[in-house]
């Protein structure tokens, strides 16, 4: 830390010279003003202190200026600081270490997927590159999120619906239910316009269903299938993968139920879309189908 400049009277004090002041000096300029002071080489030492910027430059210096000039002046010269490795660490802890070194932090926010909110995903430069007087800090942004059911479906075919649904013991809002039969498919399909990062949501059975319903539930997300078969009072929590995806497509089919004409209710419990603010805002206002 550098200390505050303290000037002495030193008039009544003769033989005792006042230390001039040399930083931002090169370390060879400021050894030669101490030299025409008085001071042999000798009495000059230097210590090298990591810090961002130029290089061999006088810092801080030991003593200050207009103290007394008596002994050995120590004279703390700049040496290139490598970026330090802040990936990880909340924002206010990755300032308060630039800081240290002289840097100052410039932030950048944005949505980063599986990232913790206000904690640095990526510096410029990069860690281990020489520090530069500013560093950008890329920080996770929280997620924006938009109801599933906010959107107009691109396709569409069966007998699914916005409503809220009852699923194992709970109430989902904003949900998708749906009614298949026995001989055909429920689907659904939006147009993500690569915008949007994940989705959240809870499939099952409707508490409403028969027993001994079972259903198959079907997500693709482009050419990305996945599948789950859940029964009567199961319930299960997934989450889907949309980086970079066009359409994402939801189908139901009912594999068993005791009455082989009438339909079985499932549902997709208050399914909710992740992504940037910006992407979201995007996706909220496009235009409906």
């Amino acid at each position: 830390m550098i200390r505050p400049v303290e000037v002495l009277d030193t008039s009544n004090q003769p033989g005792i010279s006042v230390t001039p002041s040399v930083v931002g000096l090169t370390q060879d300029q400021a050894r030669a003003v101490f030299v025409d002071a008085g001071l042999s080489d000798d009495d000059v030492r230097v210590e090298r202190i990591d810090t961002a910027g130029d290089t061999g430059l006088v810092i801080d210096q030991d003593p200050r200026p207009a103290e007394p000039l008596i002994g050995e002046v120590v004279l703390f010269v700049s040496r290139q600081a490598a970026t330090p490795d802040l990936v990880g660490m909340e924002t206010a802890d990755a300032r308060d270490a630039l800081v240290e070194f002289g840097a100052r932090g410039v932030i950048v926010r944005e949505y980063v997927e599986g990232a913790t909110p206000e904690t640095v995903v990526e510096t410029t430069p990069a860690a281990g590159e020489p520090l530069a007087h500013e560093v950008e800090l890329l920080v996770a942004e929280p997620p924006a999120a938009l109801f599933l059911t906010e959107l107009s479906s691109a396709e569409s075919g069966g007998g699914c619906q916005r409503s809220d649904g009852q699923v194992n013991g709970t109430i989902f809002d904003d949900s998708l239910t749906c009614t298949p039969d026995r001989a055909n498919v429920d689907d659904l399909e939006y147009a993500l316009n690569r915008q949007l990062s994940r989705l959240d949501t809870t499939i099952g059975v409707s508490d409403l269903a028969d027993e001994t319903a079972v259903v198959t539930f079907r997500v693709i997300a482009d050419d990305r299938p996945e599948e789950w078969t859940l029964g009567f009072g199961e319930s299960q929590e997934i989450s889907i993968d949309l980086t970079d995806v066009l359409r994402v497509r939801f189908e139901v089919t009912r594999v068993a139920a005791t009455d082989d004409s009438g339909g079985v209710t499932i549902g997709w419990g208050t399914p909710v879309l992740l992504g940037s603010i910006e992407s979201v805002d995007a996706m909220r206002n496009q235009p409906s189908s």
